[in-house]
Protein backbone atom coordinates (compact mmCIF):
# COMPACT_ATOMS: atom_id res chain seq x y z
CA UNK A 1 0.00 0.00 0.00
CA UNK A 2 1.28 3.50 -0.85
CA UNK A 3 2.21 5.64 2.13
CA UNK A 4 -0.61 8.19 1.67
CA UNK A 5 -3.18 5.89 0.05
CA UNK A 6 -6.82 6.83 0.75
CA UNK A 7 -5.79 10.29 2.03
CA UNK A 8 -7.56 13.29 0.52
CA UNK A 9 -5.76 16.64 0.70
CA UNK A 10 -7.54 19.92 0.03
CA UNK A 11 -5.07 22.68 -0.89
CA UNK A 12 -6.81 26.01 -0.43
CA UNK A 13 -4.35 28.33 -2.18
CA UNK A 14 -4.43 29.16 -5.89
CA UNK A 15 -3.14 26.34 -8.15
CA UNK A 16 0.43 26.59 -9.40
CA UNK A 17 1.89 25.10 -12.54
CA UNK A 18 4.12 22.11 -11.76
CA UNK A 19 3.32 22.43 -8.05
CA UNK A 20 5.87 20.23 -6.21
CA UNK A 21 3.44 19.72 -3.30
CA UNK A 22 0.77 18.23 -5.54
CA UNK A 23 3.33 16.08 -7.34
CA UNK A 24 4.93 14.69 -4.19
CA UNK A 25 1.63 13.87 -2.45
CA UNK A 26 0.27 12.21 -5.59
CA UNK A 27 3.47 10.18 -6.02
CA UNK A 28 2.98 8.75 -2.52
CA UNK A 29 -0.61 7.70 -3.15
CA UNK A 30 -2.53 10.68 -1.83
CA UNK A 31 -5.17 12.52 -3.81
CA UNK A 32 -4.84 16.29 -4.02
CA UNK A 33 -7.80 18.60 -4.59
CA UNK A 34 -6.74 22.14 -5.48
CA UNK A 35 -9.76 24.17 -4.41
CA UNK A 36 -8.73 27.82 -3.90
CA UNK A 37 -10.87 30.12 -1.78
CA UNK A 38 -9.21 33.31 -3.05
CA UNK A 39 -8.52 34.93 -6.40
CA UNK A 40 -5.24 36.80 -6.71
CA UNK A 41 -5.13 39.61 -9.26
CA UNK A 42 -2.24 41.89 -10.16
CA UNK A 43 -2.96 45.61 -9.94
CA UNK A 44 -3.05 47.44 -13.27
CA UNK A 45 0.05 48.80 -14.95
CA UNK A 46 -1.32 52.35 -14.73
CA UNK A 47 -1.32 52.34 -10.91
CA UNK A 48 0.05 55.77 -10.01
CA UNK A 49 1.48 54.85 -6.59
CA UNK A 50 3.34 51.78 -7.83
CA UNK A 51 4.79 53.70 -10.76
CA UNK A 52 6.06 56.41 -8.41
CA UNK A 53 7.63 53.89 -6.03
CA UNK A 54 9.38 52.03 -8.84
CA UNK A 55 10.70 55.26 -10.35
CA UNK A 56 12.46 56.10 -7.09
CA UNK A 57 13.64 52.56 -6.34
CA UNK A 58 17.17 53.86 -5.93
CA UNK A 59 16.16 55.81 -2.83
CA UNK A 60 15.51 52.61 -0.85
CA UNK A 61 18.40 51.00 0.97
CA UNK A 62 16.58 47.65 1.14
CA UNK A 63 13.84 45.90 -0.81
CA UNK A 64 11.99 42.95 0.76
CA UNK A 65 9.85 40.44 -1.14
CA UNK A 66 7.29 38.50 0.90
CA UNK A 67 6.28 35.95 -1.75
CA UNK A 68 7.31 34.50 -5.10
CA UNK A 69 4.38 36.27 -6.76
CA UNK A 70 5.37 39.61 -5.25
CA UNK A 71 8.90 39.12 -6.58
CA UNK A 72 7.60 38.20 -10.04
CA UNK A 73 5.43 41.30 -10.24
CA UNK A 74 8.19 43.54 -8.86
CA UNK A 75 10.51 42.32 -11.63
CA UNK A 76 7.75 43.01 -14.17
CA UNK A 77 7.48 46.60 -12.95
CA UNK A 78 11.24 47.06 -12.96
CA UNK A 79 11.39 45.81 -16.55
CA UNK A 80 8.69 48.26 -17.61
CA UNK A 81 10.78 51.10 -16.21
CA UNK A 82 14.08 49.67 -17.52
CA UNK A 83 15.48 49.64 -13.99
CA UNK A 84 17.35 47.07 -11.92
CA UNK A 85 17.98 46.42 -8.25
CA UNK A 86 21.39 47.23 -6.86
CA UNK A 87 23.52 44.12 -6.77
CA UNK A 88 24.83 44.34 -3.21
CA UNK A 89 22.95 44.11 0.11
CA UNK A 90 19.68 45.55 -1.16
CA UNK A 91 17.31 42.65 -1.75
CA UNK A 92 15.89 40.19 0.77
CA UNK A 93 13.34 37.40 0.34
CA UNK A 94 11.06 35.63 2.79
CA UNK A 95 12.52 32.24 1.83
CA UNK A 96 14.44 30.19 -0.75
CA UNK A 97 11.62 29.81 -3.30
CA UNK A 98 11.19 33.57 -3.59
CA UNK A 99 14.96 34.04 -3.56
CA UNK A 100 15.41 31.52 -6.39
CA UNK A 101 13.14 33.53 -8.69
CA UNK A 102 15.13 36.70 -8.07
CA UNK A 103 18.43 34.89 -8.49
CA UNK A 104 17.23 33.54 -11.85
CA UNK A 105 17.23 37.19 -12.93
CA UNK A 106 20.75 37.80 -11.60
CA UNK A 107 19.52 39.63 -8.51
CA UNK A 108 21.66 39.02 -5.43
CA UNK A 109 19.33 38.31 -2.55
CA UNK A 110 19.56 37.37 1.11
CA UNK A 111 17.07 35.23 3.03
CA UNK A 112 16.82 33.43 6.38
CA UNK A 113 18.70 30.15 6.63
CA UNK A 114 15.92 28.34 8.50
CA UNK A 115 12.93 30.36 9.68
CA UNK A 116 11.26 31.45 6.44
CA UNK A 117 8.91 34.08 7.84
CA UNK A 118 8.74 37.71 8.92
CA UNK A 119 10.37 36.69 12.19
CA UNK A 120 13.15 34.97 10.27
CA UNK A 121 13.85 38.08 8.23
CA UNK A 122 13.88 40.25 11.35
CA UNK A 123 16.40 37.86 12.92
CA UNK A 124 18.97 38.49 10.17
CA UNK A 125 21.95 40.39 11.58
CA UNK A 126 21.78 42.95 8.77
CA UNK A 127 18.28 43.92 9.93
CA UNK A 128 19.63 45.12 13.28
CA UNK A 129 21.49 48.05 11.73
CA UNK A 130 18.80 49.85 9.76
CA UNK A 131 18.16 53.06 11.71
CA UNK A 132 17.37 55.84 9.25
CA UNK A 133 17.16 53.52 6.24
CA UNK A 134 14.34 53.61 3.70
CA UNK A 135 12.92 50.12 3.13
CA UNK A 136 10.29 49.00 0.64
CA UNK A 137 8.27 45.80 1.12
CA UNK A 138 6.79 44.23 -2.02
CA UNK A 139 3.60 42.36 -1.16
CA UNK A 140 -0.14 42.08 -1.83
CA UNK A 141 -2.83 44.24 -0.32
CA UNK A 142 -3.62 43.39 3.29
CA UNK A 143 -1.63 40.88 5.28
CA UNK A 144 -0.05 40.97 8.70
CA UNK A 145 2.01 44.00 9.81
CA UNK A 146 4.62 41.98 11.75
CA UNK A 147 7.53 42.70 9.41
CA UNK A 148 6.89 46.41 8.99
CA UNK A 149 6.33 46.94 12.71
CA UNK A 150 9.58 45.15 13.55
CA UNK A 151 11.57 47.27 11.10
CA UNK A 152 9.98 50.53 12.27
CA UNK A 153 10.82 49.72 15.90
CA UNK A 154 14.47 49.56 14.82
CA UNK A 155 14.33 53.03 13.32
CA UNK A 156 13.69 52.35 9.63
CA UNK A 157 11.24 54.18 7.38
CA UNK A 158 9.11 51.51 5.73
CA UNK A 159 6.74 51.62 2.75
CA UNK A 160 4.56 48.90 1.30
CA UNK A 161 4.50 48.47 -2.46
CA UNK A 162 1.27 46.50 -2.84
CA UNK A 163 1.25 44.82 -6.23
CA UNK A 164 -1.77 42.51 -6.11
CA UNK A 165 -5.07 42.01 -4.37
CA UNK A 166 -6.89 38.98 -3.02
CA UNK A 167 -10.62 38.42 -3.33
CA UNK A 168 -12.75 35.70 -1.81
CA UNK A 169 -13.75 33.05 -4.34
CA UNK A 170 -16.72 30.76 -3.63
CA UNK A 171 -16.38 28.72 -6.85
CA UNK A 172 -15.36 25.54 -5.01
CA UNK A 173 -17.47 25.95 -1.87
CA UNK A 174 -19.70 22.93 -2.54
CA UNK A 175 -16.78 20.67 -3.46
CA UNK A 176 -14.96 21.52 -0.25
CA UNK A 177 -18.01 20.84 1.90
CA UNK A 178 -18.79 17.57 0.10
CA UNK A 179 -15.22 16.30 0.48
CA UNK A 180 -15.18 17.08 4.19
CA UNK A 181 -18.51 15.34 4.60
CA UNK A 182 -17.87 12.05 2.78
CA UNK A 183 -14.20 11.60 1.87
CA UNK A 184 -12.33 10.44 4.95
CA UNK A 185 -9.61 10.86 5.93
CA UNK A 186 -9.41 14.39 4.56
CA UNK A 187 -7.05 17.20 5.57
CA UNK A 188 -6.97 20.92 4.74
CA UNK A 189 -3.79 22.81 3.82
CA UNK A 190 -3.77 26.58 4.33
CA UNK A 191 -0.73 28.74 3.64
CA UNK A 192 -1.95 31.98 5.22
CA UNK A 193 -4.41 33.53 7.64
CA UNK A 194 -6.15 35.22 4.73
CA UNK A 195 -6.91 31.82 3.22
CA UNK A 196 -8.50 30.67 6.49
CA UNK A 197 -10.57 33.85 6.68
CA UNK A 198 -11.80 33.33 3.14
CA UNK A 199 -12.62 29.67 3.82
CA UNK A 200 -14.76 30.49 6.83
CA UNK A 201 -16.46 33.38 5.05
CA UNK A 202 -17.45 31.56 1.87
CA UNK A 203 -18.62 28.36 3.60
CA UNK A 204 -20.82 30.19 6.09
CA UNK A 205 -21.93 29.54 9.64
CA UNK A 206 -23.96 26.45 8.74
CA UNK A 207 -20.79 24.55 7.80
CA UNK A 208 -18.47 26.06 10.40
CA UNK A 209 -18.34 23.12 12.79
CA UNK A 210 -17.56 20.64 10.02
CA UNK A 211 -14.67 22.80 8.84
CA UNK A 212 -13.29 23.42 12.32
CA UNK A 213 -13.39 19.69 13.07
CA UNK A 214 -11.21 18.92 10.03
CA UNK A 215 -7.44 18.43 10.43
CA UNK A 216 -5.54 21.48 9.20
CA UNK A 217 -1.89 21.81 8.15
CA UNK A 218 -0.25 25.25 8.29
CA UNK A 219 3.33 26.50 7.91
CA UNK A 220 4.69 27.92 11.16
CA UNK A 221 3.60 28.38 14.75
CA UNK A 222 2.23 31.89 14.25
CA UNK A 223 -0.35 30.58 11.79
CA UNK A 224 -1.07 27.64 14.10
CA UNK A 225 -1.86 30.09 16.88
CA UNK A 226 -4.18 32.02 14.59
CA UNK A 227 -5.94 28.84 13.43
CA UNK A 228 -6.58 27.79 17.04
CA UNK A 229 -8.06 31.22 17.78
CA UNK A 230 -10.38 30.76 14.80
CA UNK A 231 -11.50 27.47 16.37
CA UNK A 232 -9.67 24.67 14.54
CA UNK A 233 -9.23 21.77 16.94
CA UNK A 234 -6.47 19.80 15.18
CA UNK A 235 -3.72 21.97 13.70
CA UNK A 236 -0.55 20.35 12.37
CA UNK A 237 2.48 22.61 11.99
CA UNK A 238 4.91 22.33 9.07
CA UNK A 239 8.38 23.78 9.44
CA UNK A 240 7.82 26.10 6.48
CA UNK A 241 5.66 26.62 3.40
CA UNK A 242 8.07 24.64 1.23
CA UNK A 243 6.50 21.57 -0.36
CA UNK A 244 8.92 19.18 1.34
CA UNK A 245 8.03 20.53 4.79
CA UNK A 246 4.28 20.48 4.16
CA UNK A 247 4.59 16.92 2.85
CA UNK A 248 6.69 15.87 5.84
CA UNK A 249 4.13 17.23 8.32
CA UNK A 250 1.32 15.60 6.35
CA UNK A 251 3.05 12.24 6.22
CA UNK A 252 3.89 12.30 9.92
CA UNK A 253 0.33 13.16 10.88
CA UNK A 254 -1.18 10.52 8.60
CA UNK A 255 1.18 7.82 9.84
CA UNK A 256 0.21 8.58 13.43
CA UNK A 257 -3.51 8.48 12.69
CA UNK A 258 -3.19 5.10 10.96
CA UNK A 259 -1.40 3.51 13.92
CA UNK A 260 -3.80 4.70 16.60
Amino acid sequence: MSELEHLRVIVLRSPRADDPLTASISARGGRVHQLPVQKIEALSDDNVLINAQIERIGSYQKAIFVSRYAASLALHWMDRHALSFRSKDQCFAIGPTTAALLESRQVEVGFPARQWSSEGLLALSVMNQIRGENIIIFRGQGGLPTLREGLVRRGAFVEYCELYQRQQDSTFKNQIIELLAVAQPCVLVAHSGGVLEALMAICGAEHQQRILASPLIVPGFRLQEYARKVGFREVIVAASALAKDIESALSGWYTRTQTI
